[in-house]
This record gives structure tokens, C-alpha cells and sequence, in this order.
């Protein structure tokens, strides 16, 4: 009996042995488990405060980009200020070969162009007498732009430039009309460069969107409210 008791016991603490052994296996392989988990990312750093006033080189630099880019919408053909368009049209003498006084006296007299004695430039006139108003004018292309010639022949400009102020005597489209052909006769009979507000030579195109223009800003006139 005292054999098998010993055996008993023996057995017994094998299996407490067995136990403890398995359990801290499992215990060891969770552990292990964790360590090999991906840490957590540590918490993100608050972002640096903005300056309270932006540097003033970068204001400065802004400003002027966005006054070059006003500065060329200002340039297009078309000038629009409250309801009021200004178009302008020149006619380019040659390189080196201006035009002379006594030849644009007789051409403007062709085109039925009338002097401004006061001013000293040419018109188109609507209607005659003391209540006729200009309908465009014409202008030397040299500031101040006046044909202050007393002899006609010793007067020189590298061209001429003719200026639409709408709305005027004559319904838009009309004096537009008027004032294109007149320049497309004064390059012709001058031997000039009919150009564009942009000084590029005008395109039937660009004709057409001066057109669209005056088009526009008429119905805009129209449905603007009454003051």
C-alpha cells in the first residue's frame, strides 16, 4: 500500500507540474503575440500657429500681378464705363514713310470728314449747322493728337486714329458701320495699315466682335433700371 500511495502522489505532481507548465506557455505565447502588434502611431504634433500678418513683399507682389492683369482687360478693343463704350480704329503709315498733311486734308475732305477748327481734328458730322453733333472723330496718332498744320505739306504723323463714343447721335451699329468704312478708305486711299485697338492688323473677326460689342452693351443699357 505505502508503494502505491508513493506512486499515486508521484503522478499527482506530474500532472500539477504538467499544468503549470502548459499555462505558462499560453501565457508566454500571448505575450509574445503583443509585442509583435503593430504599435500605435503616436499622436500628431499640433501644426506651428500662422503668422498673424502675411509678409508684405508677398502683398506687394500680388497687388502688382493682379494690377497687370486688370491693366490688359483695361486694353481690350472695347472700353465699357457705366453704359458708355469707346472703340478706336488707326490707319498706320508705312515704316519711314509718314503721312503727309496735304494728302490727309484732301482724303478727309473725300470722305466727308469735316475740320474742327477750334480743336483742330476732323469729324463725321450728323446733320449740319449749329446743332449738328459728331458722330465719330479722327485724330493724328502723335499726342496731341490735333492736325495743327499751317502749311499742309510740312505736317508729318505716322498715322491717324479714329474714335467711336457711344451711345452718340447715330444708333450704334450704324456709326460703327460709318466709321469702319471710313477707315477702311482712308488705308486704302493713304496707302496704310487698317489696325485694331490692339495695333494688330484688323481681321473681319475682330470686326465682328466689335459688332457683338456694341450689341451687348445696348441690351445691358436697355435692361438696366431706371435711376
Amino acid at each position: 500500500m505505502d508503494g502505491l500511495r508513493w506512486i499515486l502522489l508521484g503522478a499527482g505532481a506530474l500532472v500539477v507540474l504538467a499544468v503549470y507548465l502548459v499555462t505558462r506557455w499560453q501565457l508566454g505565447r500571448h505575450d509574445g503575440a503583443g509585442q509583435n502588434a503593430t504599435p500605435e502611431a503616436p499622436p500628431a504634433e499640433p501644426l506651428p500657429p500662422l503668422d498673424d500678418e502675411p509678409d508684405e513683399a508677398v502683398v506687394r507682389e500680388e497687388l502688382a500681378r493682379m494690377e497687370a492683369a486688370l491693366g490688359e482687360r483695361r486694353e481690350e478693343e472695347t472700353a465699357v464705363v457705366d453704359g458708355e463704350q469707346l472703340i478706336r480704329l488707326s490707319v498706320m503709315a508705312p515704316p519711314g514713310v509718314p503721312f503727309n498733311g496735304a494728302s490727309l486734308a484732301q482724303v478727309f475732305g473725300r470722305c466727308g470728314l469735316v475740320r474742327d477748327e477750334a480743336l483742330q481734328v476732323y469729324h463725321r458730322m450728323d446733320g449740319e449747322g449749329a446743332g449738328a453733333r459728331p458722330v465719330f472723330s479722327v485724330t493724328s496718332a502723335v499726342k496731341p493728337g490735333t492736325f495743327d498744320w499751317l502749311e499742309p505739306d510740312d505736317f508729318r504723323t505716322p498715322g491717324v486714329s479714329l474714335f467711336l463714343q457711344l451711345p452718340g447721335p447715330v444708333e450704334g451699329l450704324r456709326a460703327f458701320d460709318d466709321m469702319l468704312t471710313t477707315a477702311e478708305r482712308l488705308a486704302a486711299e493713304l496707302g496704310g495699315e487698317l489696325q485694331d485697338p490692339d495695333h494688330s492688323v484688323l481681321t473681319r473677326q475682330t470686326a465682328a466682335h466689335l459688332r457683338e460689342r456694341i450689341v451687348e452693351a445696348r441690351v445691358r443699357a436697355r435692361a438696366r433700371p431706371p435711376a
